[in-house]
């Protein structure tokens, strides 16, 4: 049999498309067909950067490194080439460089596939900037995490503290984090102080009249003449300082637990100091973290005042407080402190009978606690859907109330709770089957209730007497069962 060999040879791809029938009667007849067309310069480069991708000398780097720029036509290929060097200098704990081609790959449009790359390298930034010495080289770090948005402000914040010893040995480089935190909290007097002072004895004053001006704006709400800007520094500065006084007063008498006033004034003191504290920190620029807790304080002596209206209010503001923040501020300590918000609102519209409500709160809480997986405190996640538990029950769901109180029996045996707890939440499951009419599996979470209660509370305990009475329900209802 002869091989007939047919050899085609096209200037395009496109040209190929257009030939496709063609060629489909030629493979039919059973003939080999052979299709190329001439390489274009980007499938040159390709090849070339093939070749070359896993680095293993100047030379291979060096070739790469040209193809930079000649690839300029074909973002696809050039990203994948930025890449491939930003990795390597990962690796190599160069880090201007990886600022270099960050800077560079900002402006390109990645596939999403070797984006995942350049955030695994920052990632691994990130991970290890601790370990680096030369603040500089710190420096660059961060400035490579927030062009990528990947470093929150808190994150920023606790990194600031940590080195702030060292940072203050290089001023520049010290203003240079102070001002990258104020971008986030620009009505934060205390860093409007720092940058204000700086570049005023740097001799920029047109820089120091800007980080006012936007301090100013946010207070006022309107423009100050340029030749009011030192005057009006100093006035704020000196309402500033007397603010602080007062905050510091007003925290006293807030935390002083040895009162000796009647509880009537007492409770009128506290509920007008902490309004006062949130007001005098909202005022200085307080960061919202370190605010939430007055919220929560707040709302806790409106309840204790029985005005749940007027606490759960607060708790709402905070949480809409929380929402923007985030858009900026988005990490672990303030996605636990909004869930706890939750928490306490869906204990209030609990005691003022807004089941639905609080459902939505308290689920809203779980979603937040499962979010954060290990670094939330499974005590903090049982509390939580033991009140969603109590909340569909109380809204006649007793299919989603067994399964989370289930839920909430396997995570304090997982934990190893305290048996009285642990019984505590058989007892409910076994209130629940009891009124689902399945009384044998009722019976015997009761009795391991009983069991587990005993180990804490004897029978004259009111724990103990309830969990046996719903033990007599359903060995009555057994009975009744049997007798039918």
């Amino acid at each position: 049999m002869v091989l007939e060999i047919d050899v085609r040879i096209f200037k395009s791809k496109e040209t190929l498309l257009e030939n496709l029938p063609k060629l489909l009667e030629i493979l039919q007849t059973g003939r080999t067909l052979t299709v190329s067309w001439p390489k274009t310069q980007k499938d040159i480069y390709q090849e070339y950067f093939k070749e070359n991708q896993k680095i293993m000398n100047s030379t291979q780097y060096q070739a790469l490194l040209n193809l930079v720029e000649a690839t300029l036509p074909y973002p696809d290929l050039q990203s994948k080439i930025i890449v491939t060097l930003t990795l390597y200098h990962v690796e190599k704990k160069q880090f201007n460089e990886v600022l270099k081609f960050v800077k560079m790959l900002n402006q390109i449009k990645m596939a999403t596939s070797l984006r995942q790359q350049y955030l695994y390298a920052l990632k691994y930034l990130k991970q290890n900037v601790n370990e680096i010495n030369q603040i500089d080289q710190v420096q660059i770090i961060i400035d490579i995490l927030l062009y990528e948005n990947q470093i929150s402000k808190e994150e920023l914040k606790q990194f600031y503290e940590l080195k702030k010893i060292e940072l203050e040995k290089n001023e520049q480089i010290y203003i240079w984090f102070v001002e990258k935190i104020w971008n986030f909290e620009k009505n934060n007097f205390k860093l409007v102080d720092i940058l204000f002072y700086y570049y005023a004895n740097q001799n920029n004053i047109k820089k120091a009249e800007q980080i006012f001006m936007v301090f100013s704006n946010i207070q006022n709400h309107q423009q100050i003449e340029q030749n009011q800007i030192f005057d009006q520094f100093e006035f704020y500065k000196k309402e500033y300082e007397q603010n602080l006084v007062e905050i510091d007063t007003l925290s006293i008498i807030f935390e002083d637990k040895n009162a000796t006033e009647d509880t009537q004034l007492l409770q009128q003191q506290s509920l007008q100091s902490i309004t006062r504290l949130i007001e005098l920190k909202q005022k200085i620029g307080c960061p919202l973290v370190d605010m939430i807790y007055l919220y929560q304080k707040q709302a806790q002596i409106l309840k204790f005042k029985h005005d749940l209206d007027s606490a759960i209010k607060v708790l709402l503001h905070c949480l809409e407080l929380i929402k923007a923040e985030k858009l900026i501020n988005y990490n672990s300590r303030i996605i636990l402190l909004e869930s706890l918000c939750y928490d306490q609102l869906g204990d209030y519209q609990r005691s003022k009978n807004l089941f639905q409500e609080a459902l939505q709160s308290l689920q809203d809480s779980v979603q937040l606690k499962e979010e954060l997986k290990d670094k939330c405190d499974p005590k903090k996640l049982i509390y939580t859907k033991m009140y969603l538990a109590s909340t569909f029950y109380k809204l006649k769901n007793l299919e989603q109330s067994l399964e989370l109180f289930n839920q909430v029996l396997k995570i304090q045996q997982h934990e190893d709770y305290e048996s009285h707890l642990i019984g505590s939440t058989q007892n409910n499951i076994a209130s629940i089957l009891l009124n689902q009419g399945k009384y044998q599996e009722a019976k015997e979470f009761c009795e391991q209730a009983i069991e587990n209660i005993a180990k804490k509370y004897n029978d004259s305990d009111p724990v103990m007497k309830k969990v046996k009475q719903l033990k007599d329900k359903i060995d009555s209802s057994i009975l009744s069962q049997k007798n039918q």
